[in-house]
């Protein structure tokens, strides 16, 4: 016969520290995007399709890409491609790079280096990882990652590629 254990503790802690973690995700999405309507030039409405494309791009992180990228996000045509395009340089959302005979986009305020970069690169997962594990002959359990404060390394290393990818990463 199954016990049950009224104390719903743990289970709401595992359960808040979940939502946290992605509370802070899409505050870091909405506060990027923001940040791209903000810099549209005053008179200029983008349309739904192109709010929805870069919103799509910048969930998917993806700060440079083809106008070929953006026809298959935005699921239209060549020419529309070209013209949701041409008004988003237009407007002042993109910048174009042209490089030879391709060219590709980037958001024109992360050209400026106005767009705050993701707090959690792979390279900053990496360097904390590394200094957490300094010193361990075995991975730690979850329960030590959330004893030594570091529950949040944990989820954004999970969020960014699986802890299986880290453990191999960091040769464990």
């Amino acid at each position: 016969m199954r016990r049950h254990d009224k104390n719903l503790g743990p289970w709401l802690e595992y359960f808040l520290d979940g939502l946290a973690h992605e509370y802070e995700r899409v505050a870091e999405r909405v506060e990027t995007l923001a940040r791209i309507s903000s810099h549209v030039r005053p008179g200029t409405e983008l349309n739904l399709r192109q709010e929805q494309a870069l919103t799509d791009l910048v969930v998917a992180q993806r700060s440079r890409f083809t106008r070929a990228e953006y026809q298959q996000i935005a699921g239209v045509g060549l020419s529309t491609a070209k013209e949701d395009v041409a008004d988003l340089v237009q407007a002042g959302v993109l910048r174009a790079n042209r490089r030879g005979r391709s060219t590709d986009y980037v958001f024109a305020r992360q050209a400026d280096g106005a767009l705050r970069p993701t707090k959690w690169t792979d390279e900053r997962i990496e360097a904390e990882m590394r200094a957490f594990l300094e010193g361990r002959d075995r991975w730690p359990k979850a329960q030590e990652w959330r004893a030594a404060g570091k529950k949040s390394l944990y989820d954004h290393a999970s969020a960014n590629g699986g802890i299986k990818r880290w453990r191999h990463r960091l040769g464990y």
